[in-house]
């Protein structure tokens, strides 16, 4: 050791408590000094350790002290380098992590926790693995010592503390131990380390320490568990639970003690028994109350995989009755219990069920937090109003019905917004991010892509609105939102020739007036998109876009869908807005800058293609510019290295005393064909192969070949 004190501190603690050399390795002898021992045995000892240090230690003369232990099969850091059983053998891991259990757990009975748990600190004596390095003990309730311990191993509370430079300030508290045997799990069940550490096992990136001090939670985790190693065992699922209990970040939610996790399901011989963690009450994920009948469970399982595609890790953390193992009453609730949140989806006939019920009351008696999901397309066994949802409800909270003993249902089901599911590929990521933005999984939807298609629309850019007085109030509340990021934009509400693009709001009394008049606009070249209507809404008798698509008067028309979700109609006017900036500068190319005269041959441009074919056409010239191109730079380098090669032949000519002679080699047709009328001399001509040369005088020069 070159610390003096880190030295007396191990050596105290060694002396202060008995400890049972089946959990720490003993010391055999401790010198403070290499030089001028008085005993002879000791002496000789003492130069032998000082010829060890200097054949294997840089630096030895630095190091003024030691202490010499019983010789160890091998670390657990070389154990997991050469063995490889980390991820791969569960029941080797099981019996690692005992070893190291109970050997903290009698640290703890001494008084003390150990400070610096790491592979690095475990030896393996025959089949059991012991502590050493206590040089970062303390004792339970102080202050921390001074040497600083190794950051990958530390938990938040300790990072805290190192980021402000105050370790001593720490109390030391079993908890501390806890994180760090929870962190040796992380690694034994993964094969790798929780953060990317440095050789003496400090957290390389200052981001990470930041991030692990600071913000910590227990949904971090969740992404940094990989898919389980173990497949279908259920022992790994036990080891996963108990690392998400070590591994809390608040140090009160830990096991009280190392015998509380020792009690733990992972170690019992029979899995079924023992505990489970208290964070496995509490996981970060969903569980998803549906009405199986009328598409509520196609939906399900679509808005599952949706989510588990926008967060992978949440593949383990959905609850879904068709991928449970046991559907029944104790396994339902067991489900809501042990998930955070509770995704409950609407669909007609939801609340008819008495099952669908049992999984409400059990929810809001256990306090889940509610994501309320409705179903808006009556192909999908929905209602188009979310009105009709409450209105089935109330009716079943009547005298008599399911819900009249839950009272506290509606105000705890509606108190909170609704997301509606679409369907539509413009508004899916939009409902997707708002679910996650429920469960702290991603910031809410914001008007940042309006605002960036925004930025495209060029200063005189105009658009037309078409409406009926009906959906006046949709279409200003429209202009009103893009004239807030667009402030240059000018708006009319009857086509004119100075407009740019054409925006239909379609109702049911104004169906036939605008077909005819989209019909008129498209003939003269205009770019139409029409508005459909998604949800119903009192005073606004939209048409549903599937009435529309089947209108042969609007084929050809882009359907965009329409909602009064701020959300869903910022996501709706983006695509508006990105249409009116590249009609604005189709425009723009036609008008102001004429297209130059096609060359001689080329074929003329139809003067009545939409922009967007030539811009696609044009895209595709360029694709096959770029392949051009890369094809040249490919025989450019063939080439290159064909000329190379030949250099290197002429030069190993030009460097050889004597060449054997070989017989005229045979040349096909078209080699003879070119073959020069003189005798080749190049390197390149003895390559085709048609060049015989004579035997070489040892002593003849290179300069003559």
């Amino acid at each position: 050791m070159r610390d003096r004190g880190q030295f007396d501190r191990e050596l105290t603690f060694r002396q202060r408590h008995a400890l049972d050399t089946k959990f720490v390795l003993n010391v055999l002898r401790s010198h403070t000094s290499f030089e001028n021992d008085p005993s002879s045995s000791s002496s000789s000892f003492a130069s032998s350790v000082q010829k060890f240090l200097a054949h294997h230690i840089d630096d030895a003369s630095s190091i003024t002290c030691c202490l010499v232990l019983p010789r160890a099969d091998q670390g657990l850091h070389a154990a997991l380098a050469h063995e490889h059983f980390a991820g791969t053998d569960i029941l080797k891991v099981r019996q690692v992590a005992t070893e190291v259990a109970m050997a903290l757990q009698h640290v703890h009975e001494q008084g003390f926790i150990h400070g610096d748990l790491k592979p690095l600190n475990i030896m393996q004596c025959g089949n059991r693995y012991l502590l050493i390095d206590l040089d970062c003990a303390c004792q339970i309730g102080s202050a921390f010592g001074s040497k600083q311990p190794s950051t990958g191993y530390c938990p938040p509370e300790m990072a805290r503390a190192i980021r402000a430079k105050d370790i001593t300030s720490y109390l030391a508290s079993q908890a501390y131990d806890m994180w760090s045997f929870g962190v040796l799990l992380f690694l034994l069940y993964s094969g790798q380390t929780l953060f990317h550490v440095e050789l003496n096992d400090d957290i390389a990136q200052s981001a990470q320490l930041d991030t692990l001090a600071t913000c910590w939670n227990e949904t971090m985790l969740e992404k940094m568990l990989p898919t389980p190693p173990f497949v279908d065992d259920v022992r790994a699922e036990a080891l996963v639970d108990l690392i998400r209990w070590l591994l809390r970040a608040d140090a009160s939610e830990r096991p009280p003690s190392m015998e509380d996790a020792l009690r733990h399901s992972f170690f019992q011989e029979d899995v079924s028994k023992g505990i489970r963690g208290v964070y496995g009450s509490e996981s970060p994920g969903l569980f998803v109350s549906h009405y199986q009948e009328g598409g509520g469970g196609v939906t399900a399982r679509e808005l599952k995989a949706s989510l588990v595609a926008e967060q992978p890790w949440l593949e383990r953390h959905i609850w879904l009755d068709v991928d449970a193992k046991q559907i029944s009453e104790d396994a339902m609730k067991e489900g809501v219990r042990t998930h955070r949140h509770f995704l409950l989806l609407l669909t007609k006939g939801y609340f008819t069920r008495w099952f669908c019920k049992l999984e409400l009351r059990t929810a809001f008696d256990t306090g889940r937090k509610l994501v309320l999901v409705h179903e808006t397309s009556p192909e999908r066994g929905g209602y188009a109003s979310f009105g009709s949802y409450i209105d089935e409800l109330k009716g079943q909270m009547q005298e008599g019905g399911l819900y009249a003993d839950f009272p506290e249902a509606k105000d705890w089901i509606f108190g909170v917004d609704s997301i509606p599911l679409y369907h539509d590929a413009t508004f899916d990521a939009v409902s997707l991010t708002r679910i996650l933005a429920r469960m702290d999984l991603a910031e809410p939807p914001s008007n940042a892509s309006l605002l960036a298609a925004a930025s495209r629309v060029p200063e005189d850019a105009c658009l037309t609105m078409l409406t009926s007085s009906s959906a006046m109030p949709q279409a200003t509340t429209a202009v009103a939102d893009m004239r807030r990021v667009c402030r240059t934009l000018a708006c009319t509400f009857s086509a004119t020739d100075e407009s740019h693009l054409v925006v239909a709001f379609v109702t049911q009394d104004a169906l036939d007036e605008l077909s005819d008049l989209v019909v008129s606009l498209q003939a003269k070249g205009r770019r139409v998109i029409a508005l459909c209507q998604v949800d119903e809404r009192k005073g606004y008798d939209g048409v549903q876009r599937h009435v529309l698509s089947a209108d042969e008067r609007w084929q050809g028309v882009e359907l965009l869908p329409w909602s009064v979700y701020s959300d869903f109609r910022y996501a709706a006017l983006t695509q508006v807005l990105i249409a009116l900036a590249e009609e604005a500068r189709r425009v723009d190319i036609l008008v102001n800058k004429p297209i130059l005269e096609p060359a001689d041959g080329a074929d003329d441009v139809d003067p009545d293609m939409r922009m967007s074919d030539i811009l696609r056409q044009l895209e595709d010239a360029q694709k096959n510019v770029k392949r051009a191109n890369e094809r040249c730079m490919y025989m450019q380098h063939a080439l290159e290295r064909k000329d190379r090669t030949n250099r290197i032949l002429e030069a190993q000519l030009m460097r050889s005393s004597r060449m054997p002679a070989s017989p005229r080699m045979l040349a096909s047709p078209r080699m003879l064909a070119s073959r020069p009328s003189s005798p080749p001399t190049r390197a390149a001509d003895v390559a085709y192969g048609y060049i015989s040369l004579p035997r070489l005088n040892r002593r003849e020069s290179a300069s003559n070949v």
